[in-house]
């Protein structure tokens, strides 16, 4: 019976923990600065015949900037840069529903552009 009490105050400690993890992303989006992403076009040929859908959010604080999925779409590509110098590109498996991209903190304008493997392009853009 022992062990039995022991597993079950293991697993509501892992809830508990699952639980504040959760809420830390979604404290993060809230107190970061906003950034709007909005999807771009590339050229006519690419223009789409309807809305397109966007699934992404994102804000930035501090040395970071948050990107989440409201949505699986796959692996994406976001590319981030900066004029104080901060240059990366990687992937984002969207199945996660968000990512942290570290970043310099420094003053300048910093973009945000994501590429899905259909092609479609969005881009954010923010100044600190």
């Amino acid at each position: 019976m022992k062990s039995y009490k022991r597993f079950l105050l293991g697993v509501i400690i892992l809830m508990l923990t699952a639980n504040v993890s959760l809420f830390a992303n979604f404290q993060l989006v809230r107190d970061g600065d906003e950034i709007e992403i909005v999807p771009i076009e590339t050229s006519p040929e690419q223009t789409p015949r309807g809305p397109v859908y966007n699934p992404f959010f994102g804000s930035h604080f501090g040395n970071y900037v948050y990107l989440g999925s409201l949505d699986n779409i796959g692996t994406v590509t976001v590319e981030l840069y900066s004029t104080a110098g901060d240059w990366m590109i990687v992937p984002f498996d969207t199945s996660t529903g968000s990512i942290i991209l570290p970043i310099s903190g420094l003053s300048g304008s910093y973009s945000l552009i994501i590429t899905t493997s259909a092609g479609v392009t969005f881009e954010g853009q923010f100044v600190i």
